[in-house]
């Protein structure tokens, strides 16, 4: 098997997700039933005919232990923990996290408690406030409260599952002691980049390089954020995959070996940035997913083998979920692994046989020659374009069912936008990088007004291409569940045919029709 780790990854990562959302005895019990027929169908039919055993076996013990898993994780780690405390009043002992929301009604805190009731637990508790009081993270703290179940999926992907409101009798009382550890200073050097942001930067700018280099969401204007999520572009605007990949990249350029960076000691240097860069976003999970991915490809050489991002990329589902099943609440994980995994699996081709149909060959000209390598500077220019359009639309195709699903829209729009928005975003990151990066040594004073003049410019762009009408398209009726079930189906018949041109034509036709005949029904039955 060619890729252990995709299939098992994958796999259970998928099963996890179907359980968590239909967590029902019957929807359990349906897999399991399903997993275990598959794994005793292959085992039997392999003496009759070929088969991948190995691949169908692995995906079959995967989905029974992602099954298993959710089962122990609720019976053996929430279940007594609610059992224990909810509709106490319990003395919890512990610690503020970073993590703060705010609403109209109050701030909510994320407690890390040490003890309860003078017992080591080690869990976390969402705490809302209704005054209008601002604490510092990870100060220590002793507090009063009855806490009551956790019911939110993203509480519970967080690994939250107890919840409390600030009440008369709580007794809070900070110890002024400070919670010390790595993340704990990751947060504080979060805090200076911050405020060197905030003091070269203008406030439009400042808070649109907030959220992409540090993860500020809550930096942006409503507005702001409605905009950018209406259309298909908030990847942008929180610390994902992709800017931790172009910032590694970067780094790896720097850390070639002619710098005198080789084998170990560049693992290391690249292994010790991605996790420090990962700790000051705050470990979001799209984050650790591609920090796990790159550590896996930097590595490869090391042990002699291959790089294979779609192997990484089940690892990394692996290393995500194994600590936390309910991680897959989290729905910007779910459209992290859909966007990463169509990427892999689709852009290339989808770059392929653009450039063949516009006749551009993208292998460089074997003649070292200065007309040859204008040409191949010139492919390459013409190809940045086609890959930005290749990216964009593999992954947006791979996440339209869990849009459909959680959001009840779709955003063909992002596809477009990107061509506009990801350049400009990109170049926005390495501005702010760079005035963080100086800010500590006389040259920012010449640096600062020129990044900031360039930074609002960037930012306005980025915020006019996201005004474009008509960019969010609901997914409430019925016929678009029949397009996706459909379609879906369609590819999996490829994939297992292995469908070449006259598959894909037929298919896409298929598919451009039952969404035509849908939408013609709907619009004249309603």
């Amino acid at each position: 098997m060619k890729r252990p780790l995709a299939v098992s990854g994958l796999v259970y990562l998928t099963v996890l997700t179907v359980v968590f959302y239909f967590r029902t005895p019957a929807v359990m019990l349906a897999v399991t039933a399903a997993a275990t027929l598959m794994v005793c169908a292959v085992l039997v039919l392999r003496h009759f005919k070929p088969l991948p055993v190995a691949a169908l076996v692995t995906a079959g013990v995967s989905a029974l232990l992602a099954v298993l898993s959710i089962f122990l994780n609720q019976n053996f780690t929430v279940q007594p923990l609610l059992d224990r405390y909810i509709g106490k009043a319990v003395r919890v002992e512990g610690y503020l996290g970073d993590l703060v929301t705010e609403n109209k009604r109050g701030k909510t805190y994320i407690i890390h408690t040490e003890t309860i009731d003078g017992a080591p637990c080690s869990t976390k508790i969402s705490y809302t406030v209704f005054s209008k009081k601002d604490w510092e993270p990870f100060g220590k703290l002793c507090v009063t409260l009855t806490p009551k179940a956790s019911t939110y999926a993203y509480s519970l992907s967080r690994g939250i599952y107890l919840r409390a409101a600030e009440s008369k009798k709580a007794d809070l009382v900070m110890t002024g002691e400070k919670h010390r550890s790595f993340y704990a200073s990751a947060v504080a050097l979060r805090l200076e980049m911050q405020k060197i942001l905030d003091n070269h930067l203008d406030d439009n700018a400042q808070s649109l390089a907030s959220a992409v280099l540090l993860g500020e969401k809550n930096a942006l204007e409503p507005d702001v954020r409605d905009a950018f999520s209406d259309t298909g572009m908030s990847y942008l605007v929180v610390v994902s995959g992709m800017h931790l990949a172009i910032i590694t990249m970067l780094l790896k350029k720097l850390l070639k070996p002619r710098f005198g960076a080789k084998g170990i000691l560049r693992m290391i240097l690249i292994t010790a940035f991605v996790l420090l860069f990962a700790a000051v976003t705050g470990f979001t999970p799209s984050v650790v997913r591609a920090a796990v991915m790159m550590l896996f490809i930097v590595a490869a050489p090391l042990f002699r083998r291959e790089s294979d991002s779609v192997n990484a990329l089940g690892a990394a589902a692996l290393v995500l979920t194994l600590p936390n099943p309910y991680v897959v609440g989290n729905v910007g994980l779910l459209l992290s692994f859909a966007a990463t995994l169509g990427i892999l699996l689709w852009a290339d081709t989808i770059l392929r046989s653009c450039t063949a149909v516009l006749h551009l060959s993208l292998q460089p000209r074997r003649e070292k020659t200065r007309v040859g390598r204008a040409a191949d500077l010139c492919k390459r220019a013409a190809a940045l374009p086609i890959g930005l359009f290749a990216v964009s639309l593999s992954a947006t195709l791979w996440t339209i069912p869990l849009a459909m699903v959680f959001f009840g829209r779709i955003t063909p729009a992002t596809v477009l936008i990107s061509f506009v928005a990801y350049p400009l975003t990109f170049l926005l990151l390495l501005l702010s990088l760079l005035l963080v990066l100086t800010a500590w040594s006389p040259i920012v004073h010449v640096l600062a007004p020129l990044i900031n003049g360039i930074a609002q410019l960037l930012t306005d762009a980025v915020q006019r291409s996201t005004e474009l009408p008509f960019t969010s398209v609901k997914t409430d009726s019925p016929f678009w569940y029949v397009w996706m079930i459909v379609t879906v189906l369609l590819a999996v018949i490829g994939v297992i045919i292995r469908g070449k041109k006259n598959y894909i034509i037929f298919s896409v036709a298929v598919s451009v029709l039952t969404l035509s005949i849908g939408a013609s029904l709907t619009v004249l039955l309603c």
